[in-house]
């Protein structure tokens, strides 16, 4: 059986002259888009390929006359299938970390020009300025195959000519696209806390073998900060805890643990505006110390984030007005934490906006850190743990309602997602935050969630009244969607996914008559 396999690519200032066409109308070899500039090949087995460059597209299309442009909705029910490759015959490939060049045959098939004469008689005596770098998340698309020993081995116009779609055929590929049957895995879901209040802003994590469930709820007569630690079933250990105990509204928790010491931060009011609290827990939750953690007489501090970084260095963020005359806009601040106590300067990131929400994640020696602006960007950014900015600040998407990302890291690659008016995206980003290819498509949904399983990448994400998961490949491809794990009949939001030692979890809201209910899950193979 043919395989296929797909990819996508960005067109950074390029325009598409597009037709408007229906998914019914589509024919194999089509190309296609949505709302977004990324342009797919859609092939004979119905799925869509993704061109992880605008060098990769060129090498089989002179610009964009025909591209057919299809809804949004139509798109996302479209499979991707793999990453296209490189059009035989028409320019050489290497990688950086090998000195090899390699000249493209039919499939995605690379074979070792072995000597410069073989190169300068191929492709002429500027046969260098044919050579492009393949990124190394997709050198794993092509297959090696035999060294050419002589010119008389290959013949770039015969290669060229008998390549005549931008997937591989008839070879399988390093990471084969495939889905996993339902029947191999299994959600098993547990109540967490059902008492009848409104429950908000629900954030999971790990601690301590299993997780730490956050949220905020009026049990207490206005809005404080409730903690429950569950064990790595989603059993209850020990009662719910309240975590704020200030007389205004506390909201947005989040946590880390270090292995001895949780960390809890969480937005309040101090005798000014709005403030950032630190609250530390020992290793089985009792409370050690607690206070402001930055405040200003000037401007509120919201939304914070907290990563874990290497020698028990913590990176903070927060969106904080005391940047702007403006109270109602504000920038990202970047803080360094040890032992609980911010180290060094403020690092300011991104323009002046209203109510960004960043996300945090580390990544070794540095952190990763991405937002949202009121320009309708998704931004990102790599800061040291000097708090210093590593390279310039990346805009991941600008789109019309693109809102609260969210940022995994999977030793290599950053995982972004987000939403925007009803479709959940994702991109990937190299370790130096450059971003490869523009936003893929995942499914129509809301209030999307990233993290890394240490295998892949799993999004979560709000579609109808149910709670669903995607997974995407560690290099990009999308391996399965709508991953039902609530099953409901009622209105479940606002997931949050964690990870420990490989156990997958996630948290999230259940409409409960005119209250909701928090519920979790873990993944357990069958």
């Amino acid at each position: 059986m043919k395989k296929l396999f797909l990819s996508i690519f960005c067109f950074g200032l390029f325009f598409c002259v597009a037709s408007k066409a229906e998914a019914a109308d589509l024919q194999s070899g089509d190309l296609i888009k949505a709302s977004l500039p990324a342009v797919y090949y859609y092939a004979t087995d119905g799925k869509r390929y993704v061109f992880p460059n605008e060098k990769t597209y060129n090498t089989w299309y002179d610009g964009f006359t025909g591209v057919k442009t299809i809804t949004d909705s139509e798109l996302a029910v479209i499979q991707i299938g793999g990453n296209a490759v490189y059009r035989a015959g028409v320019k050489l490939i290497k990688i950086q970390t090998d000195p090899k060049v390699y000249a493209v045959a039919k499939d995605g098939v690379l074979r070792w020009i072995k000597t410069e004469s073989i190169a300068v008689a191929l492709y002429g005596a500027d046969w260098a300025k044919k050579v492009e770098d393949v990124p190394d998340a997709f050198f794993t698309n092509y297959t090696i195959g035999a060294d050419i020993g002589s010119a008389d081995n290959y013949n770039p116009t015969a290669e060229k000519t008998s390549d005549t779609e931008p997937i591989t055929t008839g070879v399988a590929p390093v990471e084969p696209v495939q889905v996993v049957p339902v029947a191999t895995y299994k959600w098993n879901i547990k109540e967490v806390n059902s008492d009848l209040y409104l429950h908000k802003n629900p954030k999971l994590s790990a601690f301590n073998g299993g997780f730490t469930a956050l949220w905020n709820d009026d049990r207490h007569g206005q809005s404080e900060v409730l903690y429950q630690k569950v064990n790595n079933t989603i059993t209850l250990e020990g009662v719910v805890q309240r975590v704020s105990s200030n007389l205004t509204t506390s909201d947005n928790a989040v946590s880390v643990y270090n292995g001895s010491i949780l960390y809890i931060l969480w937005e309040d009011s101090s005798i000014y505006k709005r403030a950032i609290y630190l609250q530390k827990r020992d290793s089985v939750g009792n409370t050690l110390s607690d206070g402001l953690f930055t405040s200003s007489s000037i401007g509120s501090a919201r939304y914070p984030d907290i990563g874990s970084g290497e020698d028990d260095i913590y990176g903070i963020v927060w969106w904080d007005t005391k940047t702007s005359s403006d109270s109602s806009r504000g920038k990202i601040i970047f803080k360094r934490m040890e032992n609980g106590l911010k180290v060094g300067e403020e690092l300011r990131l991104g323009e002046e906006t209203i109510d960004a929400h960043p996300r945090i994640i580390s990544a070794g020696d540095n952190f990763g850190v991405i937002w949202q602006e009121e320009t309708n960007k998704i931004k990102f950014a790599i800061v040291d743990k000097n708090a210093s900015l590593v390279g310039a600040e990346k805009e991941v998407c600008t789109a019309s309602g693109a809102t609260k990302a969210s940022i995994a890291f999977s030793g290599e690659t950053f995982g972004a997602t987000w939403e925007d008016n009803g479709t959940i995206y994702y991109i990937l980003l190299d370790n130096q935050g450059n971003i490869i290819g523009l936003p893929q498509t995942v499914a129509l949904g809301s209030g999307s969630d990233i993290a890394w399983t240490g295998e892949k990448f799993y999004i979560s994400y709000t579609a109808g009244t149910d709670i669903k998961i995607a997974k995407i490949s560690k290099i990009g491809n999308v391996e399965e969607i709508n991953i039902n794990v609530s099953n409901s009949v009622v209105a479940s939001t606002n997931s949050s996914l964690a990870v420990n030692g490989g156990v997958v979890s996630i948290l999230w809201l259940e409409k409960n008559g005119s209250y909701d209910k928090l519920l979790g899950a873990v993944e357990s193979k069958e």
